[in-house]
């Protein structure tokens, strides 16, 4: 009887075992395969994109594959889709200096992402949100417009990742009504001004991690004191090229010894709004890793030695990231790693520079480690940071289903132990 249920027993978790294979394997199949075949739409060079978003339905993403597409009117979009550029500097949208606006997003949950703008008419707009909730445009290059990014009596959007420079008059523009947007790790460069607020019905718009970098006015407008300049301590505020401040101090009131790579005064604004936490070096962000879910996890580096390159995530092999950076004798280096990618508490992380072991300070907030550490090397060289533990290959779906036909398994393995005791009783009783 024990062997029988032994048997029964091994044979159950190797049925399980390949189901459970076949699961995982087959609906990432049919999950890519679907999304291929039914929610996009392949735009190539000498079609229309306003075409496409005519005849898309809500949902759909429009894939605009790589090469210019000049424009004399605005792309209007008016359904909940995604357009996304085959490769962000060679996905060109090109108004012609003709076209008064490139983009115009009229609906909600649009999404924008590896597309470049450029080349308004005078007095044009890039991209345009007006009267929409909760747009995303990420990875975009808007170049060379009067104005780049203009948001109109719309809440809750996103941008971020992009790259706003040359804009005549200014690099993003709020004239009136539109709050709680999240403007985040953007190079905003060589703009004429580099944010404008019009209107003081536009607050609590933040912004945090951007790169504000020769710009001749940073910012202006009545609006300007209603928003946010920073994500509080340790995530801090923005790089600003023209802030002149030193970086001693460190923690929550700047008044602690030793360096976070955060300056020790605010970065005063225009009428007087403050960034309480002005980065000392410009960040680069870097997608370390994407789960099958499309959840992504980002390392950002700041540092006044050099942008970083060569960046490479460890796992699953071990628990660490690296990258390169150029020397400099009186160098820092600060990095926010996302605590679902890599974990550790604050003694057991390890940096080295090259070979050598150096000093770090690490700070916590709910969802990034930031480690900040010298780099007084005159050479290029490669940085390595270690934690304990990386997240794992499995996706959350996929964890969920494993212990969910594990729970089964072990119900059915109970029952049929159950039973078989149930039905030896029985015979014995009868004997």
């Amino acid at each position: 009887m024990v062997k029988k249920v032994k048997r029964k027993t091994i044979s159950l978790i190797f049925i399980i075992q390949i189901m459970l294979i076949l699961i995982i394997s087959n609906s990432q199949f049919f999950a890519s395969t679907s999304a291929s075949s039914n929610n996009i739409t392949a735009v190539e060079p000498g079609q229309s994109i306003q075409e496409a978003i005519n005849n898309a339905a809500d949902g759909q993403t429009i894939l605009i594959k790589k090469g210019q597409y000049d424009i004399e009117y605005a792309i209007i979009v008016n359904k909940t889709v995604t357009l996304v550029g085959e490769q962000t500097n060679e996905t060109i949208i090109d108004g012609q200096a003709t076209a008064t606006l490139i983009l115009s997003i009229l609906s909600n949950e649009a999404k924008i992402q590896n597309l470049t703008v450029r080349n308004c008419a005078t007095y044009g707009y890039g991209i345009h949100i007006k009267n929409a909730k909760k747009v995303k445009i990420q990875n975009c290059n808007i170049q060379n417009c009067s104005k780049g990014v203009v948001l109109t009596n719309s809440t809750n959007c996103e941008l971020s990742r992009n790259l706003i420079a040359d804009s005549k008059e200014c690099g993003i523009y709020f004239p009136m009504n539109s709050s709680y947007n999240l403007v985040f790790w953007n190079n905003i460069k060589n703009n004429s001004q580099a944010v404008t607020i019009g209107n003081i019905n536009c607050k609590n718009n933040t912004f945090y991690q951007n790169n504000f970098i020769q710009n001749p006015t940073q910012t202006s407008g009545f609006g300007i004191p209603n928003n946010l300049w920073d994500n509080e301590y340790p995530a801090g505020g923005n790089y600003w090229s023209s802030y002149t401040g030193i970086d001693v101090k460190n923690g929550p009131q700047q008044n602690e010894t030793g360096s976070d790579g955060i300056g020790d005064e605010s970065y005063v604004l225009y009428l007087t709004a403050e960034d309480h936490y002005p980065l000392m070096g410009p960040v680069h962000w870097f997608l370390a890793h994407q789960m099958e879910t499309s959840s992504e996890y980002y390392v950002l580096v700041s540092s006044n030695v050099s942008e970083a390159s060569n960046f490479h995530y460890g796992c699953p092999d071990e628990s660490s990231i690296s990258f390169t950076l150029t020397g400099n004798l009186n160098g820092f280096c600060r990095v926010a790693i996302s605590q679902q990618l890599l974990s550790g508490d604050g003694d057991s992380w390890l940096v080295t520079i090259g070979t050598e072991e150096t000093e770090r300070t690490v700070m916590l907030d709910t969802n990034y480690t930031y480690i900040c550490f010298a780099h007084n090397y005159s050479t290029t060289k490669t940085v390595k940071i270690q934690g304990d533990y990386c997240v794992p290959e499995f996706s959350s779906s996929n964890m969920l289903l494993f212990l969910a036909i594990t729970i089964i398994a072990l119900v059915i393995l109970k029952t049929a132990k159950t039973n078989a005791i149930t039905s030896h009783r029985k015979r014995f009783q009868k004997a």
